[in-house]
């Protein structure tokens, strides 16, 4: 790995919406995506863009803070970490997790059947468990708690993008990426990687490559599920554990 590439490594606690913004950064800098950090398979799915000339390269993590540089010996330029609502991260990775998209005809068929009447909510439990305490049981990338996972990193003053934020108003959540990168696009610029990476292109594209892994990687990209998917002894389970957390109240207390 050539030291004078300006490694930007993006992270995020498993189903955040990592690899959307991984693409998007990657695709703001017309720089590669050189795969998941500390890995060489040169088969990932997350890589692309391996014929664009940049000085920067990207790479997608779900690392720990401490593992970043165990990993890997390449040098780190900067660090982008995504934060989601923990509560939709469980509903994201209840629907990941519950469902194995290499199984087809009657053996999907029968899952699903699985799924509508046990499956589902057993891994739901699993990730509501994983999110506020960490199990590696259910992934090894989750191996601790939503929070221990975001807090080093907010101590050590990666820069935090909010996925809501980048949801609703992603012309200005890439303007303030580019700007801790010490860089300029116009809106238009902007606009035209967004249109790119958005999740209905890429959806499209999953489906006329008959992708199975990028359709089953990719749902809608949207925010609140957890409104309707958590039931209230859920929703107050997570308001006990988390009440004293302080980002968590800053960005998601209001209206829980």
């Amino acid at each position: 790995m050539s030291e004078s590439i300006k490694n930007i490594i993006i992270v995020g606690y498993p189903k955040s919406g990592t690899t959307w913004l991984t693409r998007l950064v990657a695709d703001l800098l017309q720089c590669p995506i050189k795969g998941n950090w500390g890995f060489d398979d040169p088969d990932q799915p997350i890589i692309e863009g391996a014929d664009r000339e940049s000085e920067f390269a990207c790479y997608k993590s779900h690392h720990i803070y401490d593992e970043l540089n165990q990993v890997s010996t390449g040098s780190i330029f900067k660090i982008i970490y995504l934060i989601r609502d923990p509560r939709d991260v469980v509903v994201s990775g209840t629907n990941f997790f519950a469902h194995d998209y290499n199984l087809r005809g009657i053996k999907a068929i029968l899952s699903k059947m699985y799924n509508l009447v046990k499956g589902t909510k057993t891994v739901k439990e699993q990730m509501v468990q994983a999110v506020l305490k960490g199990n590696e049981s259910l992934d090894k990338w989750c191996k601790v708690s939503w929070q221990k996972h975001y807090l080093p990193y907010h101590s050590n003053k990666a820069l935090f993008v909010q996925f809501e934020k980048l949801v609703a108003d992603p012309i200005d959540e890439c303007s303030a990426i580019l700007n801790y990168l010490s860089l300029n696009k116009t809106d238009m610029e902007i606009q035209e990687t967004i249109n790119r990476q958005s999740f209905k292109n890429k959806k499209n594209q999953a489906s006329i490559t008959n992708d199975r892994f990028e359709n089953h990687l990719l749902r809608k990209g949207r925010y609140g599920y957890w409104r309707k998917e958590f039931n209230r002894k859920q929703k107050q389970l997570f308001l006990d554990y988390l009440k004293n957390d302080l980002l968590f109240k800053k960005l998601y207390l209001d209206g829980a």
